[in-house]
């Protein structure tokens, strides 16, 4: 498998250099994760809210957000408000499921754990924040298990990300499953456009 997705990614003209197998990525997610640029190590200080995190890298701290996806805000603050209006939900449930996403991004990776992000093609958000994919020191790709948890929504377009098919799969296989976010009555995807 490994040597089938050398050549396909060759003949793409992508031309990465990989000589051995990743060894922080686990071996469950070698089919689904080839990563172009070199991740970046950091070590996770706090997360803020389900896709923000407060991260050590040896140029110092920085904020980083989980590229493609949106998770429920669990401070209550304009932002949260509209993302509860937006979504059909109440500010309790909508602060109930920012904490649950909070909660389930701890525990993917705790406060001093050793995380690895990559970048795609846009670097910062709007903010000024870094945006990227995170990758547990298991491999595990954080911002893919919390949508497939649940406990987030994929952006409004992924489809131009280089994981973006799989978040989009992953959203709808949660959504189906009726989890997280999507177990709770008024849960909808109105006013995309106006998500980050």
């Amino acid at each position: 498998m490994w040597k089938v997705l050398m050549l396909l990614t060759a003949a793409a003209g992508l031309w990465v250099t990989a000589r051995v197998r990743p060894e922080w990525m686990a071996p469950a997610t070698w089919g689904l994760v080839m990563p172009l640029a070199a991740p970046q190590p950091a070590r996770v200080m706090r997360w803020i809210d389900g896709d923000t995190v407060i991260v050590k890298r040896p140029s110092g701290l920085e904020r980083v957000r989980l590229i493609g996806i949106d998770a429920p805000d669990r401070l209550p603050e304009s932002r949260a408000t509209r993302q509860a209006s937006m979504h059909g939900l109440t500010a309790h449930a909508l602060a109930r499921l920012g904490r649950e996403a909070w909660t389930t991004a701890q525990q993917l990776a705790a406060p001093g754990s050793r995380i690895f992000l990559q970048m795609d093609r846009v670097a910062r958000d709007a903010h000024g924040d870094q945006l990227a994919y995170v990758f547990a020191e298991t491999g595990e790709l954080l911002n893919l298990e919390l949508v497939s948890r649940g406990a987030a929504w994929t952006t409004r377009d992924v489809s131009d990300l280089r994981y973006g098919e799989l978040l989009a799969n992953r959203e709808a296989a949660a959504r189906a499953r009726k989890m997280g976010i999507w177990a709770v009555a008024g849960t909808n995807r109105v006013a995309q456009a106006s998500r980050r």
